[in-house]
């Protein structure tokens, strides 16, 4: 008989694919599964393995065990379809000037460019850093800036900003309506 069993995984792994190992019980003892996960796999794959679910009851083979595939959420990154997106946190002095910050993916760190005048929810690609597919192309990483202001600053500081305020007026609401 044909078993189904609900396995969660980590985005890394689903993304990345490789192996992982789990527990299940079969029949009266709990037995440990090793389990290849291809690249990309999404919820709601299914992963079959041959002759690892219940024994037959009239002496014939074993029949399979069905995973169907459910990710983890990640505290950083998300993913849609074969994207990737992540809200990339950057200082305000990143963000005004430009900057060249690391940012992870999937193959490793690479160096993003922030540039100049940017402001919180600007979008960004890398092309080609997000979920590879069966097929080998991949999705993107889509970078999302997030700016951080720090939560309490000196006198300083503070006089630096109403300076750099007074210089550089803005109208952010004036159009701003109900």
């Amino acid at each position: 008989q044909n078993v189904r069993h609900e396995l969660e995984l980590p985005l890394e792994l689903a993304v990345r694919g490789g192996t992982t190992e789990f527990y299940m019980q079969i029949g009266d003892n709990y037995e440990k599964i090793a389990v290849n996960i291809p690249p990309g796999v999404e919820t709601g794959s299914k992963v079959r393995l041959r002759e690892k679910g219940h024994p037959s009851p009239n002496g014939g083979p074993q029949g399979d065990l069905i995973l169907i595939i459910k990710i983890m959420n990640h505290p950083h990154f998300q993913r849609s379809g074969k994207n990737l997106e992540l809200k990339l946190p950057v200082s305000l002095a990143e963000a005004a000037l430009g900057a060249k910050v690391d940012v992870p993916t999937p193959a490793g760190t690479v160096e993003l460019s922030i540039p100049k005048g940017s402001s919180s929810g600007r979008r960004l690609r890398l092309k080609g850093q997000g979920v590879k597919t069966k097929s080998g192309d991949s999705g993107d990483l889509i970078v999302q800036i997030q700016i951080k202001v720090p939560e309490s600053i000196d006198d300083e500081s503070r006089a630096l900003l109403e300076k750099f305020a007074a210089a550089n007026p803005q109208s952010l609401r004036e159009n701003l309506t109900f």
